[in-house]
């Protein structure tokens, strides 16, 4: 939406940063510089963090043959940008699942560093670096797995919805989680202010933005329409001369009245000469020795149309 400043490729992907984060970044920047090398070494530390996890996902979706369009630092952290991902629970779980995973096994990796600082046979220095990689990549890790679609922890839930139900009603589940994740979310992070975590009611807006536009997009796919909860699958009536919506929603066709049922035609036992009585019969409820004013409707017209014998006249008693 705002532009971002390329970077570089890793592994053929695009990194990028978002323009609206660099006034950020620069504020970080310049404040780690004037703190010294250990506060800029953990500055990139964290970066670098966010970027292995982004690729976590990029590589696993490139994996199963997905196109990763980019890597965007951004306001709230990274973005790996997908062109698609198929409905497939495996295959989210699986990408959704690599990005926490990567965070967790260089807590792993950092664990036995930990417990020598915690012995006492690290310098002091090294001991901080080591803590704060620790927690950085805990946080990560375990932060995104939380339930609140479109977060890691919410695409698994919609995954695991997924392989009992269809992918809309999957995701419709997953977003009502994630809404109430998001609320919690915000409500504590109004409530912890002063604790550092003022981030946690914009992610929460995030979270119930970005699920909510999301969710449109699956029903729209499906053929129903983003309001559907309110108004139901399709909206009769919504769009005038009883057209189909504009962006391609299914109209609600009204049901047939009874004159306008038509029987399911009956194939002949047995091929027949042209002129043949008594195995074709004309569908029932249509006669066209007395055509309505305004014409056959058009379930009439497909019965006729599938019609493969002779129609005879109202009253005929020939059948």
């Amino acid at each position: 939406m705002f532009g971002s400043l390329y970077l570089g490729r890793l592994f053929g992907i695009q990194i990028r940063v978002s323009w609206v984060f660099l006034p950020l970044f620069a504020i970080l920047l310049m404040s780690a510089a004037q703190s010294g090398l250990v506060s800029l070494f953990l500055l990139a530390a964290v970066l670098g963090c966010v970027l292995l996890h982004e690729l976590g996902h990029a590589l696993a979706a490139q994996r199963y043959g997905l196109e990763v369009q980019e890597i965007k630092f951004w306001l709230l952290g990274g973005v790996a940008q997908m062109s698609r991902i198929p409905e497939d629970p495996k295959v989210e779980g699986v990408i959704a699942l690599a990005g926490p995973a990567v965070n967790l096994l260089l807590a792993l990796l950092t664990l036995p560093l930990f417990l020598l600082g915690a012995a006492g046979n690290l310098s002091p220095t090294a001991t901080h670096l080591v803590d704060v990689f620790l927690a950085v990549n805990l946080a990560l890790g375990l932060f995104n797995l939380l339930p609140a679609f479109p977060m890691d922890g919410g695409r698994l839930l919609r995954a695991a919805f997924a392989t009992r139900m269809n992918w809309l009603t999957a995701t419709e589940l997953a977003v009502r989680t994630g809404r109430w994740v998001a609320l919690a979310l915000a409500l504590f992070g109004i409530f912890a202010w002063q604790g550092g975590l003022f981030l946690l009611p914009i992610i929460a807006l995030y979270v119930w933005w970005q699920g909510t536009l999301e969710l449109n997009a699956v029903r729209m796919r499906h053929g129903v329409h983003p309001l559907a909860a309110l108004f139901g699958q399709a909206m009769p009536g919504a769009f005038p001369g009883g057209q189909d919506s504009p962006f391609g929603f299914p109209r609600a066709e009204p049901e047939p009245t009874r004159a306008e049922e038509v029987q399911p035609r009956r194939e002949p036992s047995a091929p027949t000469e042209p002129g043949a009585r008594g195995v074709a019969r004309r569908p029932a409820a249509i006669d066209v020795g007395e055509v309505p004013r305004g014409g056959l409707t058009q379930a009439q017209i497909d019965a006729l149309e599938r019609f493969p014998g002779r129609l005879r006249r109202g009253g005929d008693a020939t059948p």
